[in-house]
């Protein structure tokens, strides 16, 4: 697919893994391996995990880490760093706001035989309005979502890399579902036509704003909160052990 980058914003990265289909999503419409920016369905690095006052079990921080090929010496070093540098190279819960950080992430923490997927998310600059009067703070002690920070920043333009498709994804807080949590793929299908590309995304923006319509109504019965088409950006192939 392709897109037209100075059309859209800059929502941050995550660094995730690919995951084995859901059995309730569609083998005939979706891969085997899947992506998404949906912590319902995918891990990130970093991620609640590894904040030291986020109310994560530690058996859970653990397994988290060994998800991504982390012992617990190294998930010490990564908490260490990331509740540092948590409002200012990283936005709640999984945002992480600049490039440079993605790096210092990959080169300082991952192991060599990682596999992960580094993606970032755009916004249609049309949306903007829309999403920033809905995800900002709705009183003085809320912290601003990582998506909000990173799309006001001064410097919030696409950085580059491969576009692979769209995800409509609901905000609520922060980004939360995705239009696959309610193995919606198949009624999509059904009711507009619309298949998800070979990546289990839809392919272009048009499409991922009649699918967020669709999904938005009532009678659907989707998750209630904003929902938005994201563009996922590819930047693994950056990185030797992506590639």
């Amino acid at each position: 697919m392709t897109a037209d980058f100075s059309e859209y914003l800059s929502a941050g990265f995550v660094i995730t893994r690919q995951f084995d289909r859901p059995a309730h999503l569609s083998s005939r419409l979706l891969p085997d391996q899947m992506i998404s920016t949906s912590g319902c369905l995918a891990s990130f690095l970093p991620d609640t995990w590894c904040i030291e006052w986020a109310q994560d079990d530690p058996d859970g921080r653990l397994a988290n880490a060994q998800t991504f090929g982390l012992d617990g010496t190294a998930l010490d070093r990564l908490t260490t760093w990331a509740t540092a540098e948590f409002d200012r190279s990283l936005g709640w819960p999984n945002i992480i706001l600049n490039f440079e950080t993605v790096r210092h992430i990959v080169d300082a923490f991952l192991p060599a035989k990682a596999n992960v997927r580094i993606l970032e998310l755009g916004l249609h600059q049309t949306l903007q309005e829309t999403f920033i009067e809905a995800a900002a703070p709705q009183h003085a002690m809320a912290g601003q979502p990582g998506v909000l920070r990173a799309l006001q920043q001064a410097n919030n333009r696409l950085t580059g890399g491969r576009p692979i498709g769209f995800e409509p994804l609901v905000f609520d807080v922060a980004l939360s579902c995705s239009w696959l949590c309610n193995g919606l793929e198949s009624t999509v299908a059904e009711r507009l036509g619309i298949t998800p590309n070979e990546h289990g995304l839809i392919e272009s923006f048009e499409d991922g704003l009649r699918c967020v319509d669709y999904i938005s109504r009532d009678d659907v019965g989707a998750e209630p909160g904003l929902w938005l088409p994201w563009l996922l950006v590819d930047h693994s192939g950056k990185f030797a052990f992506t590639a």
